[in-house]
């Protein structure tokens, strides 16, 4: 049996040459599950990435890896059934009613959590991550920018870092004109 320092090193070194493949396998095998997620995520390897994430109990991210970029609705609802329930849950599940195309009504209670979560200074910095990203996704999937102007506002309000410019920024790639937000 190989021991997991030699695995880790080895991870080490392949990252040091850019052999992202062979890190992550090393990482999994020295038990390191999220960076090997990190790992496979970085190279598009979403399903081993999903795995990953579910072997470090990050069962939200495994869920958005899965119904987002490998279009599998049903393993993700399943990745997501013992993740606590909270905005990053509801946001996969909300995804994976878009991929089901089911209608747009069943992603509004999602996107309510999420901006309330975005809205709360006391969750600074963000609470996780993802949830401003994953709940702009989803919005936009909707083809519903309404929403995603309201998500942005909701981080504004909350004083997540750069919410501003994030916002600026989705408005001129998205609908090709200059956002301006007032100062507070």
């Amino acid at each position: 049996m190989v021991d997991a320092t030699l695995y880790r090193k080895a991870a080490l070194c392949y990252e040091q040459a850019r052999h992202w493949e062979d890190a992550a396998r090393c990482y999994r095998a020295a038990g390191i599950p999220l960076r090997a997620a990190a790992l496979h995520e970085q190279i598009g390897r979403y399903d081993e990435a999903a795995t990953d994430y579910l072997a470090a109990d990050e069962f939200e991210i495994a869920g958005w890896l899965r119904v987002h970029h490998l279009n599998q609705p049903e393993p993700a609802r399943e990745a997501v059934e013992a993740a606590e329930d909270g905005a990053r849950r509801a946001l996969v599940l909300a995804r994976c009613d878009l991929a089901e195309h089911r209608p747009f009504e069943l992603v509004v209670p999602a996107l309510d959590l999420v901006r309330a979560d975005l809205a709360d200074p006391i969750n600074v910095p963000f609470p996780h991550r993802e949830l401003e990203r994953w709940a702009v996704a989803v919005a936009e999937l909707a083809g519903r920018f309404d929403q995603v102007a309201l998500i942005f506002a909701a981080a504004v309000r909350g004083g997540r870092h750069n919410a501003g410019e994030r916002w600026t920024d989705w408005a001129k790639r998205v609908l090709a004109t200059p956002l301006v937000i007032p100062e507070r």
